[in-house]
């Protein structure tokens, strides 16, 4: 049988989510041979270049890039690395069971986030969760970081800062939990979309592989981040300030909560919104068009609205 390819960036995390994905493909069809391909993307490449100016896909462009040439079968990515809008013909064939979706505040005094001290030094290089931290903490200072976990946790422990901000789910899959000082709820630390999922990237036409990764979706979290992911494509081209949207399905209603604010933190319109499972893009649309009527038009260029 024919080696299926599967196409990841090669961090200790990356890895570790190809390996959880491989397992389930190799529980379901015991006799498929599968191979891993480590391919390096522009985070990898330019380690050090501030996230926010190099465009968006930097996660994924390159293997995306390798998939649309066939030189690997299907992807796996964080839901949350993929841009709104995939390449022209690849599509995503499966979402996995989502991770918590929660951020995470990891901090050399093992406090709360109203605990930490004043004027403490803060490092992420989300604009997202600078928003978020300058809405509820002020007097923080915050500071660029960049690296895998690892790299930022041990900025933490050597006290090059005093503390971060962390995706839960990343975390939990390397078995770091005892890291964690606090679990950020999402009702006001609203995460980025397709937080805590993995994205299987496959080509529309291959539809062996649809058929084959179909046992890999988990369709509540795929309603979830199809929500998400819908509102992200509102602001496609257009947002030029931190967001985020998280949906959570209950029963046959899918409530979405959303954010539009500035780095500053002076600036925050959010809003929640339920609607049918069924339509996740018109329950994105209409948290989108609220924040809009709130006032937060002016923080989005004129062609996206």
């Amino acid at each position: 049988m024919k080696p299926l390819i599967i196409g990841t960036r090669g961090s200790k995390l990356a890895l570790r989510q190809t390996h959880q994905i491989m397992d389930k493909i190799k529980d379901a069809y015991p006799n498929q041979n599968i191979e891993i391909c480590v391919i390096r993307t522009s985070s990898d490449k330019f380690p050090t270049s501030p996230l926010d100016q190099m465009g968006m896909g930097v996660f994924v462009k390159e293997i995306e890039a390798a998939l649309m040439q066939k030189r690997i079968d299907l992807a796996v990515h964080s839901a949350k690395d993929l841009t709104p809008e995939l390449p022209k013909g690849l599509t995503i064939g499966a979402i996995g069971s989502r991770q918590d979706p929660r951020d995470v505040l990891v901090n050399r005094w093992n406090s709360k986030l109203t605990d930490i001290p004043e004027n403490a030094v803060i490092g992420t290089s989300s604009p997202r969760r600078v928003a978020l931290l300058r809405r509820y903490r002020p007097d923080f200072k915050i500071v660029s970081i960049r690296g895998n976990i690892d790299n930022r946790l041990d900025q933490v422990y050597r006290e090059k800062i005093d503390g971060t901000i962390m995706a839960a789910a990343g975390l939990i899959r390397l078995g770091l939990e005892n890291s964690v000082s606090e679990y950020l709820p999402t009702n006001y630390f609203i995460p980025a979309p397709g937080q805590g999922a993995l994205a299987i990237e496959i080509r529309t036409l291959d539809h062996h592989l649809k058929d084959l990764v179909r046992i890999l979706d988990d369709p509540t979290a795929h309603l979830a981040i199809a929500a998400e992911r819908a509102f992200l494509k509102l602001l496609q081209g257009g947002c030029t300030e931190p967001s985020a949207a998280y949906a959570q399905l209950d029963g046959d209603q899918l409530n979405m909560h959303a954010f539009i604010g500035t780095t500053s933190g002076r600036e925050f319109f959010e809003a929640t919104k339920t609607g049918m499972a069924h339509d996740p893009t018109e329950v994105a649309r209409k948290v989108y068009q609220t924040l809009l009527d709130m006032g937060a038009k002016h923080l989005l260029r004129d062609d996206s609205v």
